[in-house]
């Protein structure tokens, strides 16, 4: 799980600051469960973003890494309630389930660079409903129909992503 800046432009035209949060959550093989745009960085739209993904996944994870943004803790314990992993870059050893890991949140990190370009493009948004639909715009393009993974494939064609959008909503 990790947040990034984005520029959305806010509809009190006095606030000088034009960035909200755009919160990821993914699994193990870099499919991005969900996204949500907001102006705040707070617990509550870390429960909304995490509540995505839960439903979204199906089950709720072992382990869910994240940086140290104090929000998580509380959203992960109430939501997910599973083991909660700070390590923001540097990655951290721990013992789960008899077993070493070594986790960090840089996978995390580099979905980021994704979005970046894709909004480097757009030169942010006019409104935070339309921010959080286009966001979910390029996750389904990350998710289905860049070519990825060994085979460097697409999972799915053009056609379906009509149904894939109706889905996801």
């Amino acid at each position: 799980m990790d947040e990034k800046f984005i520029k959305v432009r806010r509809s009190n035209k006095k606030r000088k600051k034009e960035f909200a949060y755009l919160w990821i959550v993914s699994d193990s093989v870099n499919n991005i469960l969900a996204t949500h745009v907001s102006f705040a960085r707070d617990i509550i739209n870390a429960k909304i973003v995490l509540q995505k993904a839960k439903q979204r996944a199906g089950f709720n994870p072992e382990i869910l890494i994240s940086d140290g943004l104090q929000g998580y803790k509380k959203a992960v314990k109430k939501i997910l309630n599973c083991r909660h992993v700070v390590a923001h870059f540097k990655a951290k050893n721990i013992i789960h389930n008899k077993k070493w890991y070594k986790l960090s949140n840089n996978r995390a990190e580099s979905i980021n660079r994704f979005y970046a370009l894709w909004l480097h493009a757009c030169k942010g948004f006019k409104r935070l409903d339309n921010a959080n639909l286009w966001i979910e715009f390029f996750t389904i393009n990350y998710n289905y129909l860049m070519p990825r993974g060994k085979k460097e494939e697409v999972k799915v064609e053009w056609k379906d992503v009509p149904i894939l959008i109706k889905n996801r909503c």
